[in-house]
């Protein structure tokens, strides 16, 4: 029977970052593909047909806004709550703050700018 010796050369070694998954596509072979093959390829894939070009003609150009930081307060519950919705809460409160306006804009108008008391 033998008994195993941990030592701290060993113990780093167990504790190492786990290896990455390797996705099975050579990239290699792709990097040195031309476009002509690439669309080649996609043709003869039933699954991943090109696009028409009356498809792509149809598509429009968004440019993202550009977000504002700003300093806001919040009830900790309401935080908290679109915290344990995962990654990008901020992103969701945006949008359910975005939501309110869209239907504030159609249901009631654009609000009267009230004059600060003082």
């Amino acid at each position: 029977m033998s008994v195993k010796r941990t030592t701290a050369a060993s113990a780093v070694k167990e504790k190492a970052a786990p290896k990455r998954r390797t996705s099975g596509t050579d990239w290699t072979r792709l990097g040195g593909m031309s476009d002509a093959e690439a669309v080649r390829g996609a043709a003869r894939d039933r699954d991943n047909q090109p696009a028409a070009a009356a498809w792509l003609a149809g598509g429009q150009l968004i440019e993202p806004v550009r977000k504002r930081a700003i300093s806001l307060r919040l009830d900790p519950e309401v935080v908290d709550w679109f915290r344990k919705t995962g990654p990008r809460y901020q992103s969701r409160m945006n949008a359910v703050l975005r939501a309110f306006v869209q239907h504030q804009r159609q249901n009631v108008g654009t609000p009267a700018r009230k004059k600060r008391a003082g």
